[in-house]
């Protein structure tokens, strides 16, 4: 090479150019992804789905799991592209906090007790981490959109009798351990929220519905018991989040919450300004503790009611249930719907029916266009009013997914008729559709025997429902829609006797 060559460029005189131009560069990154066409369970393998609610709201819109590990590796070459590589990759990924991190299940069998069916590892949670690279740190947390808080593997330091834990080095933790180790974790948790200034989505998560052990012997059925200590701090930090100034959240559009009861939703309407719930274009609402009567449709194996209506009016109720029913505080949750008015998707997952009666649901706009509701009692108004908009009349639904969801009054074929009047509707999944047993509609309710384990997409003596629900599911085939498993097959078939088969 000749003296007079020119020196190649130093890698660190590139990392000169400011961090904007970096972002600028990086967002130009093709962005590799498997695309998504199958349909998913109700229960869910990973549970970083909540039921359906992200699946409804990607359907037929080029949902994908995206690969990132080339921009991880990006992150290696130097400072400037570990910042922007980072950006990237937290723009399409979560950061979790787990208050217990899981690791995998034990393959020692010795390690196990009598009647433990799952043995877990657990290492202490994410303290440090949040620590260090949150508290502590301004590097991380200015990148941070998605946030996801995971309380799914801490069910013995909530309720007694759930799992048997174990840490790092296969000893047994006590409860007291563990209950120290989630309030040093919730403590946290405003903190560092308050310091991820963009946040987009939050989500807090529970892994599992609990349930009472109910035989109908009265001497061996038992209800879990709840560490109320412990969800009276997750509550007050659910509710800091939103009341204490300066409020952080400005940006929040997607609010995802799976929390033990209905009061766990009263608490948080109360601290929620209008501004916050007007903010919201996607909110995600489960309650959990299943314990007592209607908590759970298995409890009807026992029932003594010949038509399988009721009978289970002496499952135990959890310590929880016992101060807060959530039958009681179902009209704050409505109340919390109602003041999110600007929503594009709901997703509600209920233990004890959730009541909707009480709902004033005026949407702004163009309404919902994505709607999930598991085991839901709701007027026909009600259910016609989710499915529209502002006007009332027209209907801009896209993704439709109901399970276990009994109408009050009038008819299915009532709110059938008004999905066939929407241009939009490109999903429609149902599941158990059915009429209150005491509601104005009763009398068009269809027997099921077996209702701990029969299934069928409705439950009606209603000739003209099975009709409308017919159209419905050829207009969203026409259209080039997806039909869920157990419709699809209707299509072409002129008997619609098989509609509400045990």
């Amino acid at each position: 090479m000749s003296m007079d060559s020119p020196v190649p460029r130093s890698p660190l005189g590139f990392e000169k150019l400011p961090a904007e131009l970096y972002d600028e560069i990086f967002s130009y990154l093709p962005i590799p992804y498997t695309k998504h066409e199958n349909f998913v369970v109700k229960h869910v393998d990973n549970d970083y789905d909540m039921h359906q609610f992200d699946y409804l709201k990607g359907v037929g819109r080029g949902f994908g799991f995206y690969l990132l590990t080339d921009t991880l590796q990006l992150r290696l070459v130097s400072r400037a592209f570990n910042r922007a590589a980072s950006r990237v990759w937290f723009h399409y990924e979560s950061l979790k906090l787990r208050a217990y991190d899981y690791k995998g299940l034990f393959q020692n069998s010795d390690m196990r007790k009598p009647g433990d069916y799952e043995v877990r590892v657990t290492t202490p949670s994410s303290i440090d981490r949040i620590s260090d690279f949150l508290l502590q740190s301004d590097s991380l947390a200015p990148l941070l959109t998605h946030v996801r808080i995971e309380l799914s593997h801490v069910e013995s330091g909530l309720v007694k009798g759930v799992s048997q834990w174990m840490d790092a080095q296969g000893e047994p933790l006590t409860n007291q351990e563990e209950i120290q180790s989630l309030h040093k974790f919730l403590a946290l948790v405003p903190p560092a929220i308050k310091k991820m200034e963009r946040i987009e989505t939050l989500s807090i998560y529970m892994g599992q519905t609990w349930e009472s052990d109910y035989s109908g012997d009265s001497q061996v059925d038992s209800a879990p018991q709840f560490n109320m200590a412990a969800l009276d701090q997750l509550r007050g930090v659910l509710s800091s989040l939103f009341s204490s100034p300066p409020s952080g959240l400005q940006f929040l559009t997607d609010l995802r919450l799976t929390l033990p009861c209905t009061y766990d939703f009263a608490a948080l309407n109360a601290a929620m300004s209008d501004d916050a719930t007007a903010r919201l274009r996607h909110l995600y609402i489960e309650y959990c503790d299943a314990s007592g009567p209607g908590g759970d449709r298995s409890y009807l194996m026992y029932a003594d009611d010949w038509e399988g209506y009721d009978g289970d009016e002496y499952v135990p109720l959890s310590n929880l249930q016992q101060e807060y029913p959530n039958e009681e505080y179902m009209p704050d949750v409505c109340r919390l719907i109602g003041r999110c008015h600007n929503l594009e998707s709901l997703g509600l997952d209920a233990t004890h029916y959730l009541a909707l009666d009480t709902l004033n649901w005026r949407p702004s706009g163009r309404g919902l266009q994505n709607i999930y509701i598991s085991r839901g009692i709701v007027p026909c108004k009600t259910l016609r009013k989710l499915l529209s908009a502002s006007d009332e009349t027209t209907s801009n639904i896209f993704a439709l997914h109901l399970d276990y969801v009994q109408l009050l009054d009038s008819t299915w074929a009532n709110v059938f008729d008004h999905l066939l009047a929407s241009e939009t509707l490109k999903y429609f999944a149902i599941d158990d559709l059915n009429y209150a047993h005491r509601g104005e509609s009763a009398h068009l309710r269809q027997h099921n025997v077996r209702q701990w384990e029969n299934s069928s997409a409705i439950w009606s003596e209603h000739q003209e429902d099975l009709y409308k629900l017919q159209e419905v599911i050829e207009k969203v085939a026409a259209d080039g829609g997806l039909l869920s498993p157990g419709l699809d097959y209707l299509l072409d078939s002129n008997d619609d006797s098989h509609l509400s088969q045990w």
